[in-house]
């Protein structure tokens, strides 16, 4: 809840020193089919979707992603190497010629030295529609997200606002992150160990179709 609030305070601050309005609309796991309201917005895009997210592992939301990709949607998904799995979602979009990166942080010159066995996480959620449409929360893209836990997410429509989350977004993909087939090469027992690579990650394969 506090992320929200953090969220939409700066939201309205910067729709204040532009001049203009944002138009803001809030969800909650506890009311809400999140995956559901998610799916329909990745349904309705028709231009571009930019996904950076920590995990991504339900599978109806990655089969959203391939028919944007199909329907002629430019898709790029930036991901953690938490949702790295030998069965995970992730490799479906592979699959389906979807462009998925990987964060790394050891190419990151912005993050603090990792301890022993905690790394670094890239632990952003969000996903930008277009060019003025973001949807950001704390909702990872799990079974458990969408069913289990008490999560959050809002939409935010603003221009000012979507241009820098996708300067966020490039800065990370292009100083930050390696392409798939890149990643595996360079670390190729991440497909296949069923760990999470951090303490943190959740134990989630695919999602309901």
């Amino acid at each position: 809840m506090r992320y929200l609030v953090i969220v939409l305070l700066t939201v309205f601050s910067f729709a204040e020193l532009q001049g203009s309005s944002a138009q803001c609309h809030a969800y909650f796991s506890s009311q809400d089919a999140l995956e559901s309201c998610l799916v329909d917005l990745i349904d309705q895009e028709e231009k571009s979707i930019k996904v950076a997210i920590y995990q991504l592992t339900h599978y109806s939301i990655a089969k959203a992603l391939i028919r944007a990709k199909k329907r002629g949607v430019r898709v790029e998904v930036l991901i953690d190497p938490a949702s790295i799995r030998a069965r995970s979602s992730v490799k479906r979009l592979v699959e389906n010629s979807v462009s998925v990166s990987v964060w790394d942080y050891q190419l990151s010159t912005s993050v603090r030295k990792p301890l022993k066995r905690m790394k670094p996480l890239m632990h952003d959620k969000f996903v930008i529609f277009g060019e003025d449409l973001v949807w950001t929360g704390s909702f990872n893209f799990t079974n458990n997200g969408a069913m289990r836990n008490q999560e959050n997410a809002v939409t935010i429509k603003n221009r000012e606002i979507a241009r820098q989350f996708n300067n966020h977004f490039l800065h990370m993909k292009e100083r930050e992150s390696r392409p798939f087939a890149e990643y595996m090469t360079l670390y190729p027992k991440k497909g296949k160990e069923r760990k999470s690579p951090t303490r943190y990650a959740e134990r989630d394969f695919g999602g309901s179709k």
